[in-house]
C-alpha cells in the first residue's frame, strides 16, 4: 500500500513541477537570474578553505560514485 501511496505522490509532485517550469518558461530569463545563482555557490564552496569542512578522499570517492 505505501509503494502504491509514495508512487502516487511522485507524480504528483512530477506534474507540480512540470507546470511550474512550463509557467517559468513563458517569462524572458534577465541577466540577474542568469549571474546570481553562480555567485551564491561560489560563496558556498568557501567553506572548504576551513580546516573541518574538508573532504577525506574515501568521502570524494563514495559521492563520485553515488
Amino acid at each position: 500500500m505505501m509503494i502504491v501511496v509514495s508512487s502516487m505522490l511522485a507524480v504528483v509532485m512530477a506534474v507540480v513541477v512540470m507546470a511550474v517550469r512550463i509557467k517559468s518558461s513563458e517569462k524572458p530569463a534577465t541577466a540577474k537570474k542568469i549571474i546570481l545563482p553562480p555567485i551564491f555557490m561560489s560563496t558556498g564552496a568557501l567553506m572548504f578553505l576551513f580546516p573541518m569542512f574538508h573532504v577525506t578522499g574515501a568521502e570524494f570517492l563514495e559521492a563520485i560514485t553515488v
